[in-house]
């Protein structure tokens, strides 16, 4: 008996070895894939590695997860390329699960000084810095000050390479843009350079838009630049357990069609305490909660409705790369009208559910081809 049980533990770390991913059951043999589980909720703690005393309090709900394994199964519908904009701090270009993943601009020769493409950023390679106006997508004196727009980046589309984590859109037909708007550990910012960061990211060709932020007063260009453009944008609704119908926040407010506005589901099936929430301005809901990830040099967890809002680009760009008739208003209608219900969300968010990627894929082939 003893022999059997070794020979399948050698298979299975020769099968790791070789990058190659084991679907059995829903389970997936990959270096800290249980610790994603967003992915796959299986009811239990062991997903969450922080501390006993954490796991003690916990009450994991089997299923509180945004379904993508059978999604995957079908990797081979997945066609299109995908360019997702995350305008964000920076994001890690030279990630061991992102630099393969990270959108490079052909139109430019890396590092001769020269804006070879003519399109007034000068080695914008992977994206640009607007709040140094230059390419160091990577600026900043804290080690921690680009993590939150590299902890998005890998929820949306962390390279399927069997050394990390698994990207909800990971097989590599989805690139990431860097837009930088985000600057220093409190993450700072102004609207002028989010407004320049939207017009570059659809002047480069991204379709879909990550805006993991928000700012308190509304602003005419910001407002017009969103509905006008043909991305279509996933917004987070924000961390101060607020009614956002009454005290507004934007872009997340902006109930445009080219815009998605997520809030924070936990693993318990409940909406997070400090998640924003509001039945006319939230559309639905996806985890949020201890979401593992990619970080500067490494990997760690983040809360907050930023994550919920990578894990629906995420879902967006899988759609995206599914089809090419995707479009803003066809995608968000897809999600929307597709999202698994909860009664805990009813007079909370609009569709009262949470995103389903196998239901929104499901959706959008049988209303849009």
């Amino acid at each position: 008996m003893w022999k059997k049980n070794w020979i399948i533990v050698v298979v299975i770390i020769f099968l790791v070895f070789l990058n190659v991913n084991v679907y059995d059951d829903n389970e997936i043999i990959q270096e800290y894939f249980l610790r994603q589980w967003y992915l796959y909720n299986d009811g239990k703690c062991t997903q969450i590695k922080i501390d006993k005393e954490f796991c003690a309090k916990t009450n994991f709900k089997k299923n509180v997860d945004i379904n993508v394994m059978p999604i995957w199964k079908a990797e081979k519908e997945f066609k299109n390329d995908v360019l997702v904009a995350v305008i964000d701090t920076g994001v890690d270009y030279k990630h061991e699960d992102l630099n393969h993943v990270m959108w490079k601009n052909e139109g430019e020769i890396e590092n001769d000084g020269m804006d070879n493409d003519g399109n007034g950023f000068v080695d914008d390679i992977h994206g640009w810095n607007f709040c140094l106006d230059n390419n160091d997508l990577l600026s900043g004196q804290d080690v921690y000050e680009n993590d939150h727009g590299t902890i998005s980046a890998g929820i949306i589309a962390a390279e399927d390479n069997g050394i990390g984590i698994i990207g909800i859109a990971g097989n590599g037909k989805v690139k990431i843009m860097s837009v930088k708007v985000l600057q220093d550990i409190d993450h700072k910012g102004d609207i002028d350079n989010l407004i320049k960061g939207i017009k570059y990211a659809e002047m480069m060709g991204a379709q879909i838009c990550n805006l993991s932020l928000g700012v308190g007063e509304d602003n005419m260009e910001l407002r017009k630049v969103i509905e006008e453009s043909s991305m279509l944008f996933i917004v987070s609704a924000g961390n101060g357990g607020k009614n956002i119908d009454k005290e507004k926040q934007y872009p997340a407010t902006y109930n445009f069609d080219n815009v998605i506005t997520v809030a924070n589901m936990a693993f318990d099936g409940e909406l997070e305490e400090k998640s924003n929430y509001g039945i006319e301005s939230v559309d639905l809901v996806a985890p949020g909660t201890y979401m593992y990830s990619t970080c500067v040099g490494g990997y760690d967890y983040d809360t907050g409705t930023s994550m919920a809002a990578a894990v629906v680009s995420g879902v967006s760009a899988l759609i995206y790369s599914y089809s090419s008739n995707a479009t803003p208003q066809n995608v968000k209608s897809a999600i929307c009208n597709s999202v698994t219900h909860y009664d805990i969300l009813r007079g909370k968010v609009k569709y009262e559910g949470m995103v389903d990627t196998e239901n929104a894929l499901k959706y959008f082939k049988e209303k849009f081809g």
